[in-house]
């Protein structure tokens, strides 16, 4: 596999062939606008390996990741107006586009599954998240306990599970929103960090 960073301005995979893209342990950033990143076509096996990902440019200029569908590791947009695709896995998904205009757009009916989210934004400087077609939500699940995040505005974003998704006190619900609960997590007690079935300071 490759283990070097690589920086270009957009990768293609889409020939209808039977082929293996080994991402390895680097850093693939795309610099570009347009669909800087495609795996569209069926015969492609993706080993993600422990590589992130990065679309990094954050100009308005409309960008498109087409993930066709793959298994990722971390995958970082922290580029501006970026378009995700697809029906997509990632170990960590991060919405770093903190103060930028029009944020990250996810194609609205997909649904993207993650089991770390999280994102960049600060106090006057949100994180954008929305869907494709407003009024039309896309979907998010994962199978961590809980989601925890702040800073963000979020719109048309469907989370699947109950009591799990946080965006915190200091994001902005833009509607449209399903699941999504907009104050911080609740606090863990103590009796919640105790591993059941032992008892502490037993002599």
């Amino acid at each position: 596999g490759n283990n070097q960073d690589i920086s270009v301005g957009l990768f293609s995979s889409t020939l209808p062939t039977t082929r293996t893209l080994t991402m390895g342990s680097g850093t693939w950033t795309f610099t570009g606008t347009g669909t800087v990143f495609t795996l569209s076509q069926t015969g492609l096996t993706l080993t993600e390996g422990a590589s992130t990902i990065v679309v990094s440019d954050t100009s308005a200029t409309a960008k498109t990741f087409d993930g066709g569908g793959q298994t990722y590791n971390i995958v970082t947009f922290s580029g501006d107006n970026v378009t995700l695709t697809g029906n997509n896995t990632f170990n960590t998904l991060n919405v770093n586009n903190a103060g930028l205009t029009n944020g990250l757009k996810i194609t609205s009916g997909s649904t993207q599954t993650v089991t770390n989210f999280a994102t960049n934004g600060s106090s006057g400087n949100l994180a954008k998240l929305l869907s494709t077609t407003g009024g039309s939500a896309h979907t998010l699940t994962t199978s961590s306990p809980q989601i925890s995040v702040d800073y963000m505005s979020i719109q048309d974003s469907t989370a699947t599970q109950t009591n799990t998704w946080y965006a915190g006190a200091n994001s902005t619900d833009a509607g449209g929103n399903t699941n999504w609960v907009f104050m911080a997590p609740p606090a863990t007690s103590l009796k919640d960090i105790i591993q059941p079935g032992i008892i502490p300071f037993a002599r």
